[in-house]
């Protein structure tokens, strides 16, 4: 398993995780069109404007997620694994791969997220991966459909 750059052949595997609204919207969140069509997908990832990287397996899309900076911790957004792969830790490995690749990126030392309260096997996975819930951002314009999660990011393996 490896961490790598998103690129746009990734589009057609991973617009395929989403079958219907409910899902979408469970990933990307309300400003995302759909039904969607390659174009309005690519543009509405945002590939060009965060981070965007995919957990590999032997050339198999597992996993994507982005990452900016928000709120002055590292944003992880759009997580998600596999229909295929779920239940297997591919949801912590993701998360672990993408702070890491955050460090040159941002230097920060929190990480958060959020999460729609309706999603609860992802609410697990960032519990579990060691987020705990935060007061919720004013200007997240979620209300109560999401949780925000914190965590601390401790220091690199090597010390650093």
């Amino acid at each position: 398993m490896r961490l790598r750059a998103a690129q746009s052949a990734d589009i057609d595997a991973l617009m395929a995780w989403f079958p219907d609204e409910t899902s979408l919207r469970n990933w990307a969140g309300p400003s995302f069109d759909y039904p969607f069509d390659r174009t309005s997908f690519h543009r509405d990832c945002r590939w060009r404007d965060m981070p965007s990287y995919c957990l590999d397996s032997h050339g198999i899309l597992q996993g994507f997620g982005q990452f900016y900076d928000r709120y002055g911790r590292v944003n992880l957004a759009r997580l998600v694994v596999s229909p295929m792969s779920r239940g297997q830790g591919l949801g912590q490995l993701l998360i672990n791969a993408l702070i890491e690749a955050s460090r040159p990126v941002l230097g920060l030392n929190e990480a958060g997220l959020f999460v729609y309260r309706s999603n609860e096997s992802a609410y697990c996975c960032y519990r579990a991966a060691g987020f705990s819930v935060a007061s919720m951002p004013d200007d997240s314009g979620l209300g109560d459909e999401a949780h925000y999660l914190v965590r601390a990011i401790g220091p690199r393996p090597d010390g650093s």
